[in-house]
């Protein structure tokens, strides 16, 4: 599984890059318009579109995206020169809270995929037991220890028991999963148990009878993101929910957020949530305006306003979650529209290569959506064994070949073999005009380096 990947049937989001592919041959750019596409393409966009959302409304999301970023200036700094191995994993050594940050993101994004040994998705029978475990972190050279880890264990229909970690992965897909459901009943075929219906689980073993409301469930995950260990939030949300009766989605979401809740997870008295994710924006305004330099200057106001416009729909009306859940399909969906209208959707690319995204009301400049694909595979080729042989097909050279057929600009995928298997090497000055790979390498400072992961 891709990791950092928020994957569903059909598509799949990238969590800090921004960016969504969808399994569909559609135009996306039609997808508002009088034209449209197909029901199943709408249910597929909305699901992802959730997750994007979900990264940048959110305490968890926006965290993420700054120790993503973090992790990023560190390892395009190791060297500027020669072979640079990777992946780059930090270690206690290299200080800046790196491997704190490793190791509490891991503890916070919980586990993804659940399958057997021969690569079969689990599927789930019955609920042995949900409790808080041990895990922390090395500060300062001492290892530092607290229930931060949520665990569900679990008996499946092949007779094995499991213990699956809960975390932001499985908490944002079960939300995702329930609000398209809720809109586009049964429209794309029903998803794996885990990570999509791991919340209803818990739900049902502490609070039964609490997720027969696909919105009470939407609510509670919505403010579990609002947290910065959301798997933590849900077992203690739950167990101060079940002490009232008659809960509304909005009432559910109200006493997840509450001073009461932030205490029992920690969190010092004088924050509230409205803090905690100002703090968290104005650090990701900042953090990603730094991925771009002086010659993306419309890249750093894109990013600013959508950043700026999520916090600003949030704090305005903590419940549109609910609202667009509430809605009807998203070509008729209020609550949906107006988000749109303010966020937009950066990147959104099809089965075909064909990229496009969806500009908002605010932003007047010409931008460069293929940035953010950029960036992601950067991170891929740092972070992740994603070399082979230390070779590497950048995910662009498809639409870059299109777009050169269609400006009739001279087609880089055609001349020599770098797009298919070393993209930085388009740092040339021949090429570097021309792609965006090459650009964002060359900026970055590491023109004179080169990849290896043997």
């Amino acid at each position: 599984m891709k990791r950092y990947n928020r994957e569903a049937k059909g598509g799949y989001y990238t969590p800090s890059f921004l960016t969504m592919n969808i399994d569909s041959n559609e135009n996306f750019e039609d997808i508002m318009t009088a034209k449209g596409v197909s029901e199943r393409s709408e249910a597929l966009f909305l699901h992802e579109y959730i997750h994007l959302l979900q990264d940048i409304t959110s305490v968890s999301g926006l965290v993420n995206i700054c120790v993503v970023v973090d992790y990023m200036k560190w390892a395009t700094n190791i060297t500027k020169q020669g072979v640079l191995k990777v992946p780059c994993i930090p270690v206690i050594e290299d200080g800046k809270n790196l491997l704190p940050n490793a190791q509490l993101k891991k503890i916070c994004t919980g586990s993804g995929t659940l399958k057997d040994s021969y690569d079969n998705p689990i599927v789930w029978q019955e609920t042995l037991g949900v409790h808080l475990e041990k895990a922390g972190t090395t500060i300062d050279w001492k290892y530092i220890e607290a229930d931060l880890q949520l665990v569900i264990e679990i008996k499946a229909t092949n007779g094995n028991i499991y213990s699956y970690h809960v975390g932001e992965h499985c908490i944002s897909e079960t939300m995702a999963y329930m609000i398209e459901n809720t809109i586009y009943n049964n429209v794309i075929e029903s998803p794996s148990d885990f990570p999509y219906r791991v919340v209803n689980y818990v739900c049902d073993y502490l609070m039964p009878g609490f997720s027969q409301d696909p919105l009470n469930v939407i609510a509670l995950c919505d403010a579990c993101l609002m947290h910065s260990f959301p798997g933590r939030a849900l077992y203690y949300g739950l167990n101060i929910l079940k002490k009232y009766e008659n809960l509304t989605p909005e009432g559910v979401y109200n006493i997840m957020v509450s001073p009461q809740l932030l205490q029992e997870t920690g969190v010092p008295q004088n924050l509230t949530i409205e803090h905690l994710l100002k703090i968290r924006k104005d650090d990701a305004v900042n953090q990603m305006s730094g991925y771009f330099t002086a010659n993306y200057d419309s890249m750093i106001t894109w990013t600013t306003q959508m950043l700026e416009a999520a916090y600003a729909i949030r704090m305005k009306n903590p419940y549109f979650m609910l609202e667009i859940a509430r809605g009807r399909d998203i070509r008729n969906n209020k609550a949906f529209i107006d988000v749109l209208n303010e966020i937009g959707c950066p990147v959104i690319m099809n089965n075909q290569n064909n990229m496009v995204y969806i500009r908002n009301n605010n932003i007047k400049d010409n931008v460069h959506p293929p940035v953010f694909n950029v960036i992601s595979q950067i991170y891929s080729i740092m972070n992740r064994n994603v070399l082979e042989h230390n070779t590497y097909k950048c995910q662009l050279m498809d639409w870059c070949h299109k777009d050169f057929l269609t400006t009739g600009q001279k087609d880089l995928t055609t001349d020599g073999d770098s797009c298919r298997y070393a993209p930085w090497e388009r740092v040339r000055e021949e090429d570097i005009h021309q792609c965006y790979f090459g650009q964002i390498w060359y900026t970055w400072g590491l023109k004179d380096v080169i990849p290896n992961n043997e």
